[in-house]
């Protein structure tokens, strides 16, 4: 059982970070302080100084969370697919499902890797697997237009946060699954090899 102390102190640490992704998807990194935190959390400014020092204290370790929690849905499902294209698609509908059920959560994470906080070196880091498993075997089969895994990232990555805003403006159309289907499919399409003899 956790002392009460300890039950307090874990409490008003969750409330701060809470408080902070509220406020960080709704103004940004740079227009939200700390004293906005403190008040949206409803706790001293020393009381938040106490376990977070400084602003980049609170991000990073939001990051960390919400990379946490995307990761449980990141995997899911990937093993029933066997083809490039069967997982590249499930990662595209694991992402979308995370974002729809975690909202703040997923624009924190990419205001985080469209920022200044994370070198692009360090970006290419964090889709690591994602090149490794699907990207590079992608292009050794042809499935891939011609470039290198960097872009092919980037472009994926844009494009489905363009569809992923698009399904948070228009909810009723992510119960759709034709719909989606074919606005994932989309991204599929953008990137592939329009000449490659599979693409199952």
């Amino acid at each position: 059982m956790i002392p009460k102390t300890q039950a307090g102190m874990e409490n008003k640490k969750t409330k701060i970070l809470k408080a902070a992704l509220k406020l960080f998807t709704k103004y940004g990194f740079r227009e939200t302080t700390t004293s906005q935190i403190a008040r949206e959390a409803g706790v001293a400014n020393g009381t938040l100084f106490h376990y977070f020092p400084t602003k980049d204290d609170i991000i990073e370790t939001l990051f960390l969370l919400c990379s946490l929690n995307a990761e449980s849905y990141y995997r899911r499902g990937l093993e029933n697919y066997k083809s490039i294209k069967g997982k590249f698609m499930q990662l595209l509908h694991n992402w979308l499902n995370f974002a729809l059920e975690h909202t703040e959560q997923y624009l924190f994470i990419n205001m985080y890797l469209t920022s200044s906080y994370l070198p692009q070196d360090e970006k290419i880091l964090v889709f690591s697997e994602f090149i490794e498993k699907i990207i590079e075997p992608g292009e050794r089969q042809k499935l891939f237009k011609d470039g290198p895994p960097e872009l092919i990232l980037e472009v994926t990555c844009n494009l489905l946060h363009i569809l992923i805003v698009h399904f948070l403006n228009n909810r009723q159309k992510a119960s759709d699954p034709e719909y989606v289907e074919r606005a994932l499919s989309f991204i599929w399409d953008s990137v592939s090899n329009p000449h490659a003899l599979s693409h199952k």
